[in-house]
C-alpha cells in the first residue's frame, strides 16, 4: 500500500435536524457541489454511509479496482431496495429513451435529457487566441501522413492537450440552444483557413456569446458583477 493517501475526501458532517425549535425547516448541509445538478442528494447519502463504514476505526483506506468495483455495485444495489425517487427517475429516463425512438414521442425524450446533455462550448471572446493555437498545432503536422494511424494518434493527443484541455468547457445543452450560442462550423469567417481535420474536429463545439472565462471562475456572463457571479457559482446556475 502507499505510504501516503493520492486522494482525499472531504465529508460534509451528517444534518443536523430538519427542523429548527421554531418549527421552520433548516436546510440541509449540501453533501457534494454538484448535487441536484450532477448528483442525486439519494445516491450521495448512500456513498456516504458506504465510506463511514469502510472508514471506521482507520486513518486512511486502500481501495484496489475490485474494491471500488464492490462498492459501486453495492450502493447500486441499496437504491434498488430503497426504490426511492433516484431509481425511478432512471427508470422514466430509461423509458425516456425507448419513446424517443418513436416519432410522437420524441418531444417527451428531449424534455427529460435538456438539463442532462452537455456540449463542448468556449467564450467567444476566447476564439481567436484558441484559433492561433489551432493553426500552430495544425501546422506542426503540416508534413506528416495521416493515412497513418500513428499519426492520427499523436495528432487526437496533442489536439486534447492543447486545445480541448485549455479551451473548452462542458456545458448544459439548453445553455447554447437558448440563444446564448451556436456552433463554430454556422460561423464561415470564424473558420477560413482552417484544415479539414480542424474542421472535424470543432463539429459540435460551440461559441458563447456575451460569455468570458477565467480558471478561476469557469464561464461566466459578462454583464454580471464578481459578487453576483461568486454568488451564482456558489448557488450553481451558471
Amino acid at each position: 500500500p502507499p505510504e501516503r493517501p493520492n486522494v482525499f475526501l472531504w465529508i460534509p458532517l451528517p444534518d443536523e435536524k430538519e427542523e429548527s425549535a421554531s418549527g421552520k425547516k433548516v436546510k440541509k448541509v449540501k453533501l457534494a457541489s454538484g448535487e441536484g445538478k450532477v448528483y442525486e442528494r439519494e445516491l450521495l447519502e448512500l456513498t456516504r454511509e458506504k465510506l463511514e463504514k469502510l472508514g471506521q476505526g482507520s486513518s486512511g483506506i486502500v481501495l484496489s479496482e475490485q474494491d471500488k468495483k464492490k462498492w459501486v455495485e453495492e450502493v447500486y444495489e441499496a437504491l434498488e431496495e430503497k426504490k426511492g425517487s433516484y431509481i425511478q427517475n432512471f427508470y422514466s429516463t430509461l423509458e425516456a429513451v425507448r419513446a424517443g425512438l418513436v416519432a410522437e414521442h420524441r418531444k417527451e425524450a428531449q424534455d427529460v435529457f435538456r438539463h442532462l446533455a452537455t456540449v463542448s462550448a468556449l467564450a467567444e471572446s476566447q476564439w481567436e487566441e484558441c484559433r492561433q493555437e489551432i493553426e500552430k498545432l495544425d501546422a506542426s503536422f503540416a508534413n506528416r501522413n495521416f493515412s497513418d494511424r500513428r499519426t492520427r494518434e499523436e495528432f487526437f493527443i496533442e489536439w486534447e492537450k492543447r486545445i480541448t484541455a485549455r479551451f473548452f468547457v462542458q456545458v448544459p445543452f439548453y445553455l447554447v440552444s437558448s440563444k446564448h450560442g451556436y456552433p463554430i462550423l454556422r460561423k464561415p469567417e470564424s473558420i477560413q483557413g482552417l484544415s479539414e481535420r480542424v474542421k472535424r474536429r470543432l463539429k459540435g463545439v460551440y461559441l458563447l456569446e456575451g460569455f468570458s472565462y477565467s480558471s478561476e471562475k469557469g464561464l461566466y456572463p459578462e454583464e454580471k458583477a464578481p459578487s453576483e457571479i461568486t454568488k451564482a457559482l456558489d448557488e450553481q446556475i451558471l
